[in-house]
């Protein structure tokens, strides 16, 4: 049976290599907000894309709130040795993409929730990614995201979070990370909206290190995310629904084309620096940093 056309098709530059075209498939009947492209996930796409040849050959990647899988999907391309994860809802929706792509004997795919025990993964794991998962009002989930970044990280780890910022209740998650990352902006480009948002906000790109003196998530009943998260809890486990194979739809994919460089590649920038970032970027850094 063949599969009908892709819904989006992003065109990155590899490093090393000529542009190349990801096909994906959305599906926001299966795999909800997770089940349509977003903003950052091109943005860490491109950024790996755009690391050295061979940096991530052999590296032990793991997405977490996959989704479509795009970045992933890209590090596999890269030879690193990738695990896709998301909700078992989801999961059909990530081997869909990682075929049409053809890295499915190459990727692992594997039902994984925020906060719960990482069963079935192999931490730590070398690089772990996280695309536009901190979303507006959703502060219940920011605990749950940031115990998971530590249950399948070690100290020698690096977490990338690519990220557009839409509401100033998220600086709580920032806050807390601080505590126990080691944070820092790696590129923040001002994007055309891929993902349909509406707007054209900046999407940046962070790297985070575990602290060595880091203890449990958020552990302070005084803490402004409300402190309730202390390993080894963990929500209880829950049935998922059966999953879906996506609809079969008849749209025309929505191209994704031109330049992949990063700002700070185009302007000589130095990782780190908030160079030519958007005003809201320079706002939230300096909220960041008043946090501290």
């Amino acid at each position: 049976m063949s599969l009908r056309e892709p819904d989006v098709v992003v065109t990155v530059r590899m490093q090393d290599k000529d542009d190349r075209d990801f096909k994906l498939y959305e599906d926001v009947h299966v795999g909800g907000p997770g089940g349509r492209l977003w903003d950052a996930s091109v943005l860490m796409a491109r950024h790996l894309a755009e690391r050295v040849a061979g940096s991530l050959h052999n590296a032990t990647v793991i997405e977490i709130g996959a989704g479509l899988g795009l970045p992933g999907i890209v590090a596999a391309h890269q030879g690193a040795h990738v695990t896709l994860t998301d909700k078992e809802r989801c999961l059909d929706l990530l081997w869909l993409n990682a075929g049409a792509n053809d890295v499915a004997d190459e990727v692992e795919v594997v039902a994984f929730e925020w906060g719960r025990k990482p069963r079935g993964l192999k931490p730590p794991y070398d690089i772990v990614l996280l695309s536009d998962c901190i979303c507006h009002d959703e502060n219940f989930v920011f605990r749950p995201i940031l115990k998971s970044l530590r249950d399948v990280s070690g100290p020698s780890s690096e977490i990338l979070i690519s990220y557009k910022r839409r509401s100033p209740t998220e600086d709580k998650f920032w806050e807390c990370a601080e505590e126990f990352f080691d944070v820092t902006l790696v590129e923040c480009e001002e994007v055309p909206s891929i993902s349909r948002d509406g707007d054209d906000l900046g999407v940046a790109l962070y790297r985070l290190r575990l602290k060595s003196t880091s203890g449990a998530i958020c552990d302070s009943p005084q803490h402004p995310m409300g402190g309730v998260l202390v390993d080894p809890i963990a929500p209880a486990d829950t049935p998922e629904p059966p999953s879906e194979r996506p609809a079969s739809r008849g749209s025309s994919p929505t191209a994704v084309t031109g330049s992949t460089r990063s700002s700070r590649e185009e302007e000589g920038g130095v990782e780190g620096s908030t160079q030519s970032l958007p005003p809201v970027e320079h706002a939230k850094k300096r909220m960041r940093l008043e946090l501290c």
